[in-house]
Parts: structure tokens; sequence; C-alpha cells
């Protein structure tokens, strides 16, 4: 069985990202074989990387007051992760970019991610897919995740996916290129 961990990096409760994403879950959720659970990045309490560099020697984060190692046990445990992302100043929204910068605990060990499958869902009202796009593909490359696919729909107001059905199709594209190779 293929455990698949699905991320909402948006912020926002009602929005395109989460939309996508929990249409991402249900049909995942729907076949054989596959566990599939989902993560609103915003629900976790997580610290920003002060930057003390102290991580570097201990190979672990100083901070274990807050809920990172929680979120990204969940990251290292599963199979597949699957990445919503919405693009906010061409990067990742700050939450998501936060538990990015917590991993540089992690930056010097071994690849923890290796033989592991990554999949990129980039929303944005009109640019910045390729910033935002880099900054996720390089940090999971980084930590050996093999990055599958990214793809890029544009949405600006709420139900900007669910009511388009060229967009519905590209979330359905998106999950056959999840479902191919796995």
């Amino acid at each position: 069985m293929k455990s698949v961990a699905i991320y909402n990096g948006s912020p926002r409760k009602k929005g395109n990202t989460v939309f996508a994403m929990q249409y991402v879950f249900e049909k995942l959720n729907a076949q054989p074989n596959i566990e599939v659970n989902i993560y609103n990045i915003i629900d976790f309490n997580i610290d920003v990387c002060y930057g003390c560099r102290k991580c570097m020697e201990l190979k672990h984060c100083t901070n274990q007051t807050d809920e990172f190692e929680k979120l990204f046990n969940t990251v290292k445990a599963s199979d597949i992760t699957v990445w919503g992302v919405p693009v906010y100043w061409f990067s990742p929204p700050g939450i998501t970019k936060n538990f990015i910068d917590r991993t540089h605990a992690y930056f010097a060990c071994e690849p923890m991610l290796k033989n592991k499958y990554a999949f990129i869902l980039n929303i944005a009202s009109d640019s910045g897919f390729r910033n935002s796009e880099t900054v996720m593909k390089s940090w999971l490359e980084w930590y050996g995740a093999d990055v599958r696919e990214s793809i890029d729909i544009i949405a600006t107001e709420a139900n900007d996916i669910k009511l388009n059905k060229s967009k519905i199709k590209q979330l359905d594209e998106f999950i056959f290129q999840i479902l191919k190779d796995n």
C-alpha cells in the first residue's frame, strides 16, 4: 500500500488551493491500495527559523516546542507528497516558506526523501509560477525527492477552479500523473 500525503500550503481556509487539494484528496482516496492523508500547514504551530545554526552540529532543530517535527515526520513517512502552493509575490506563502526554512536543520544530513515522489500544484492569479516552483522543487530535490510533475493553474477569486471545467480537467490530469507510476 502506497502512502500519499497532501499538503495545503495556503493560509486561506476557503480558497482555490484548499478546494484543489481536497479534490485531489477525494480522487486519490477512492483508489485501492493508497492511503491518503491531507494536512493544512496553517493548522500547525510552526515557529520561524531563528538562524542560530546550532542545527548544523546537532542535526536537528534546537526548537522542539512547536509542531514542526510532527508535520515534517509526515513528509518523511510518506511514499508520495503532493504540494498545493498558492503563489504570493513570486514565491510560496509565508507559512509554507517558514516550514521549508525549518528543514534547514537537516541540510547536512543524508537525503531523507530519497526514493520518494513529489508533485507540485502551483496556483496564482497571473504570474510568479516559475519562481515559486523553483523554491519548492529545489527544496524537495535537495532532500532527495523525485519531483515528477508540477502544474500551474491560474485562479484569482474563490471558486475559480471549482466553477471552471478546464481547470477541473487540469486537476484530473494532475491526478492521473500521480497515479500513473504509482
